[in-house]
């Protein structure tokens, strides 16, 4: 799986105005100096995960030439339906220290944040799932989850 943070510190900004002009944020919104975008990830099945648990990075442990952009295309059919997204991406570090979750339940939650508009604070957690655990049976059933953002 590929290790990655959700947006840039130019395409946060960009999501935050385009929820802000479809009506999903409140006009008041527009107006604010600060905006954030927050995942919540959740395990939904009657399983605790045993496949592919996320794992977060330690943003203290990330040294800026470690970070890189990526883009993605999003949408519809034809060029106009299109959008165009960045990601960052983390290049690999021996430094790096991770957390990650297994063996969640659907009783559990992780929230993080995948861009924050304070400059002086950590703006980015990048974040993956991975596998094989060292006691993941070959028999796994696949983890499935819920992303929100908000």
């Amino acid at each position: 799986e590929r290790v990655h943070g959700d947006y840039t510190a130019a395409s946060g900004p960009q999501m935050l105005q385009e929820l802000g002009e479809c009506g999903v944020l409140p006009p008041r919104a527009r107006t604010m100096r600060r905006g954030a975008i927050l995942n919540v990830w959740r395990n939904v099945s009657s399983e605790a995960v045993r496949s592919k648990p996320l794992a977060l990075c330690h943003v203290g442990s990330v040294a800026p030439d470690d970070v890189g952009v990526y883009y993605l295309v999003e949408g519809g059919e034809g060029r106009a339906e299109r959008r165009m997204g960045m990601n960052l991406s983390l290049h690999y570090s021996p430094a790096h220290r991770w957390s990650y979750f297994p063996r969640m339940t659907r009783d559990e939650a992780l929230v993080f944040y995948t861009y924050d508009g304070r400059a002086d604070e950590p703006r980015f957690t990048f974040h993956a799932a991975f596998d094989p655990l060292p006691d993941t049976a070959p028999d796994a059933p696949p983890r499935v989850a819920m992303i929100v953002r908000c």
